[in-house]
C-alpha cells in the first residue's frame, strides 16, 4: 500500500517534468511548417493540408479526397503545440503536439495515434 502512494506522490510531478523537457527542447519553427503536406499513415484528421502566412496573419487550410474541407482557419505554433481555429468559429479548434522527424512532420493529439505527414513538393 505504501509503495503505490509512493509512485502516486512522484508520477504527476515527474509527468509534469516530462512535459517541460519537451517542450524547451522544441526546435520546430512556424517557417518550418509552411507548404503544403499530405498524410503518409493512415491516423490523423486531415487528409491534405497547406499552412501558409501573409501579413502577419497564418492560414490554414486542408482538403479531403482532393476537395476542399476546411479554408481559411488559423494557426499558431508554441513551444510544438499547434492549434488550428476554423474561420469564423474560435469554438473549433485542433490542439496537436508538433514534431518534425526525418523531414516528416509529426501531429500527436491526446489518445490518438501519431498521425504522419510528408511535405508536397512544389
Amino acid at each position: 500500500m505504501r509503495r503505490s502512494s509512493f509512485t502516486r506522490a512522484f508520477a504527476v510531478p515527474l509527468a509534469a517534468l516530462t512535459i517541460n523537457a519537451a517542450a524547451a527542447e522544441c526546435t520546430l519553427r512556424p517557417q518550418m511548417l509552411h507548404g503544403a503536406w499530405l498524410h503518409s499513415n493512415r491516423a490523423g484528421y486531415f487528409e491534405q493540408m497547406e499552412f501558409s502566412s501573409d501579413g502577419g496573419r497564418n492560414s490554414f487550410n486542408s482538403w479531403l479526397h482532393d476537395r476542399p474541407e476546411i479554408a481559411g482557419a488559423t494557426w499558431t505554433l508554441d513551444h510544438c503545440i499547434l492549434r488550428i481555429t476554423k474561420h469564423n468559429d474560435a469554438s473549433s479548434v485542433f490542439v496537436y503536439t508538433a514534431s518534425m522527424k526525418s523531414g516528416r512532420l509529426e501531429l500527436r493529439e491526446a489518445g490518438q495515434p501519431v498521425a504522419t505527414y510528408k511535405r508536397v513538393k512544389e
